[in-house]
């Protein structure tokens, strides 16, 4: 069973999370790190070493790899389920709005997986430049990024 919903139930839902972890009348810059511990996620970072470079953000199913350096060797590492993991470059302050966009981001594909426990596979966001696409791994749907 496919669930859809409409941009607006989207932004309902966006406003309710910022209030209850943020606070009302929510704050001009969201803190969407405190989002995702109200959400109780677990943020990593990894220096990721996947094949496609322009991978930087990654959401797992708890079933499928994601390759990493560690010990100055590439490693697959299976994070549990729900586990955001972030390219460690975004930790750098220049790159604070990216990191910001690319935690959302995954938050997201959690929130979706959460209302349709069907659609669990792991997600990938990747550096967004237009003419990019942020694909699902399974590839069975995308957002074109124009």
């Amino acid at each position: 069973m496919q669930v859809y919903v409409s941009n607006r139930e989207i932004e309902q839902i966006a406003e309710g999370l910022v209030h209850v972890a943020c606070g009302k009348p929510p704050p001009k810059r969201i803190d969407i790190d405190a989002v995702a511990a109200y959400l109780g996620l677990t943020v990593r970072y990894e220096k990721f070493a996947e094949s496609d470079q322009d991978k930087i953000g990654f959401t797992s199913d708890g079933k499928s790899a994601l390759t990493v350096f560690r010990n100055g060797q590439k490693q697959r590492i299976i994070f549990p389920k729900e586990t955001i993991v972030l390219d460690s470059f975004l930790r750098y302050p220049c790159e604070s709005s990216r990191r910001r966009f690319t935690l959302a981001h995954e938050i997201s594909h959690i929130l979706i997986n959460r209302a349709d426990p069907t659609h669990t596979a792991p997600c990938f966001n990747r550096v967004y430049d237009k003419g990019k696409e942020c694909l699902h791994e399974d590839q069975s749907y995308f957002w074109n990024i124009h």
